[in-house]
């Protein structure tokens, strides 16, 4: 036991060192005394976020409630602190808008009339980035906790709902407590997990986004869902220390990319933004054949079914007969079952998707990979979220994948996700209603689509 201890003081010693070794800086702005739309967690999530940070050896200067001159110096001075840092961080919560293309961090006392003022009273998150890029840190992580409903919307009149997405330049990357153009509530659940992630050993950088995403998407009952707009950070980064005993290698001081310079060592990265460019179908079928599991081949799959969704003509709609008014659930498809016309409206996981059908009522559940694909119908073309999907019309659909009832194994090949267990399956409503085998705890784009059996 003695020399467990010694062990674990002496790994203890090697990490913190390590910590000490990189220069680390954040800053950290929460405003909530707005005289229009006051907010009550952002001094809360700025002292968690503080102690978490702290704890991982980051050098933090906090603002609480501050006008628009001392945001704008709290940039200026950390755009100077961030010269040559090997992490900075920058994370604000409070309100925030977009408008004329920009996202605006709004100061306390702004006084604003109309959508010009923003320029004017609020402070333009493009100058945050132009601090980061000036200032060349190995990596550059902006978190915005800003996406509260609008205290000014009436007064400019706006119909703009949160931020807007924002691309990341090398070796950074962008934050949102909530999907671009959506807006979340004030309870402080995304600083509060983030904080968390950031901390535990063994989570990397990356993960500890998605995990937070994951939580708060869980606890919100998926009306509040994280995003990250942009991650051109290509090393692997544990703020932490990896878990095992070894020492913390939280840093991209050997592999990381300074901001604004062009990205070294990684084909994959090179060749997907050459496929986003692009943007065909045959350049997504040679991007997955060069990288089949690779971390954008989910993505390349989807923009490859968006293509060919939008290509498809639209016949005229098959009208499905039914003896039950549109707004209720259903027979279609498959003699036997009854089907909910509504999927759950937002990204699910597929625990939550079983617990939702449950809710349902007796009898209700997810459907099985054969039931959900015999309401799939080429004949028929129906929207479903921002893409088509090949079903009757007299579905309301939010997304075209949807989870099934049935374990999954690693074959066929994930939508998303490459690694994870246990596995479930998904099918796709569009395409060939192909089905796919994907990590349960994966939940972007994918629905729950409730049945029951008669």
């Amino acid at each position: 036991m003695r020399w467990f201890l010694c062990l674990c003081c002496l790994l203890l010693v090697a990490m913190n060192a390590h910590c000490a070794s990189e220069r680390r800086v954040a800053l950290l702005i929460g405003n909530a005394k707005y005289s229009s739309g006051p907010l009550s967690n952002p001094p809360n999530d700025v002292r968690q976020m503080e102690a978490a940070l702290k704890k991982v050896g980051f050098s933090v200067q906090t603002l609480i409630d501050a006008n628009q001159n001392q945001m704008r110096r709290a940039l200026r001075d950390f755009g100077d602190q961030a010269q040559g840092a090997d992490v900075a961080l920058m994370y604000y919560s409070g309100h925030g808008t977009q408008a004329g293309g920009e996202n605006y961090l709004i100061p306390i006392h702004a006084s604003i009339g109309k959508e010009s003022d923003y320029e004017i009273e609020a402070v333009g998150a493009n100058g945050l980035m132009r601090q980061l890029n000036g200032a060349r840190p190995k990596a550059a992580i902006v978190v915005l906790d800003a996406c509260r409903d609008n205290p000014y919307s009436v007064a400019t009149k706006s119909t703009s709902k949160g931020l807007g997405r924002m691309d990341a330049p090398t070796g950074s990357m962008i934050a949102f407590a909530t999907a671009p153009n959506t807006t979340a509530g004030d309870e402080g659940y995304y600083a509060r997990e983030l904080a968390r992630q950031l901390s535990t050993p063994g989570v990397e950088l990356y993960d500890a986004f998605r995990n937070t995403t994951a939580e708060v998407q869980r606890l919100t009952k998926g009306k509040q869902v994280p995003r990250v707009s942009e991650v051109s950070i290509t090393a692997k980064i544990y703020l932490a220390g990896q878990a095992g005993g070894g020492p913390a290698t939280p840093m991209a001081s050997s592999r990381a990319v300074p901001i604004g310079r062009p990205t070294q060592g990684d084909p994959e990265e090179d060749a997907w933004q050459a496929t986003k460019g692009a943007n065909t179908a045959a350049a997504y079928d040679a991007f997955l054949g060069e990288f089949p599991k690779g971390r954008y081949a989910g993505a390349a799959r989807i923009g490859k079914v968006s293509l060919q969704a939008q290509a498809i003509p639209k016949p005229a709609f098959a009208q499905v007969q039914t003896q039950r008014p549109a707004n209720a659930s259903t027979p279609v498809g498959t003699s036997g079952l009854e089907w909910a016309l509504s999927d759950n409206g937002s990204n699910i996981n597929w625990s939550d998707a079983t617990s939702y059908c449950a809710s349902k009522g007796s009898g209700w559940s997810l459907p099985t990979s054969d039931e959900l694909q015999g309401i799939y119908d080429p004949a028929q073309s129906t929207p479903c979220g921002h893409l088509t999907c090949n079903v009757a019309p007299n579905f309301r659909l939010t997304g075209p994948f949807f989870w099934t009832s049935e374990p999954g194994s690693a074959s066929p090949g994930t939508f998303f996700g490459t690694g994870g267990s246990p596995r479930s399956f998904v099918v796709g409503l569009v395409q060939r209603g192909d089905r796919a085998a994907t990590p349960v705890a994966y939940s972007i784009y994918y629905r729950a689509l409730c049945v029951r059996r008669s």
